[in-house]
């Protein structure tokens, strides 16, 4: 205390001791900034692998709808001009979604920090997906646990080949809704959920994949890609999932998918 007061009198400001002031930074970051996830539609991608490419070709899809921001570890911005990642803390990243609110975007796709979860606290996510759980469940999800802010999360996006996935349903909330998707053309029995998305055929072209998409529905198509490997098609399909969660229709969906390019580096 006697530190805090001589800083106080070399300051002339009132200099006041917070307890746990770490694990606050993120609420006061939040709240100094203007509450900017609360103005965007966050989208979150959690996981030990994909964050990366799944976030990027998330904000790639949604871009061709609205202005669409990234934040992860090949920079932040837009994707035409991605400025260096910076700091990965919770007052960094508040920064960042204040700018990406400046600058005119309507939604950020953010690869979630897999480190900490303090550094994601006061997030507010609209859409959450999980390329892999943790086998601590929400409560360790790769910075998507309880330090996040999941009151107003509508919708979560699973991989059903990952044996975690079971126990993190049973983290979920009631009133979020669950979408699923997999290799498979069928959901694994005893994973319940309100949207399937699989495949009845993965065939590697010469330009790519070609994916035969199945889902929950009555619909199925088939759609070209130019992106390369198996794990890239589940990638794909954590994003296709995400694109039907929020209303768009299967067959603009594929032709969004379509389009989309690997990511750089």
């Amino acid at each position: 205390l006697g530190a805090l007061a001589d800083a106080g009198a070399r300051l002339r400001l009132p200099v006041i001791p917070v307890a746990g002031l770490s694990a606050r930074a993120g609420a006061l970051a939040d709240r100094f900034y203007g509450e900017p996830s609360a103005h965007l539609e966050v989208l979150g991608v959690a996981g030990v692998r994909g964050k990366t490419s799944v976030s990027h070709f998330l904000a790639q899809a949604l871009s061709r709808q609205f202005p669409c921001g990234l934040i992860g570890n090949l920079g932040w911005g837009f994707l035409d001009g991605l400025a260096p990642a910076g700091a990965a803390n919770a007052v960094a990243l508040q920064e960042t979604l204040a700018g990406l609110r400046a600058a005119g975007a309507q939604a950020a796709a953010l690869a979630l920090p897999s480190a900490e979860g303090r550094q994601t606290a006061a997030i507010r996510l609209r859409q959450l997906i999980f390329t892999q759980c943790p086998a601590s469940g929400l409560d360790g999800g790769q910075g998507a646990g309880r330090a996040s802010d999941l009151s107003g999360l509508t919708w979560v996006v699973l991989n059903a080949d990952d044996p975690n996935t079971g126990a993190l349903l049973a983290d979920l909330d009631p009133g979020v809704r669950v979408a699923l998707y997999g290799l498979s053309e069928q959901a694994p029995e005893g994973l319940s959920c309100d949207l399937w998305v699989g495949l009845s055929a993965l065939t590697p072209t010469r330009r790519g994949l070609r994916l035969a998409v199945v889902t929950s529905g009555p619909e199925a198509a088939e759609v070209e890609v130019s992106v390369l490997g198996t794990f890239n098609a589940a990638n794909l399909l954590a994003v296709l999932a995400l694109l039907l969660a929020r209303g768009l229709a299967l067959r603009p969906a594929l032709q969004t998918l379509a389009r989309l390019q690997g990511v750089p580096g």
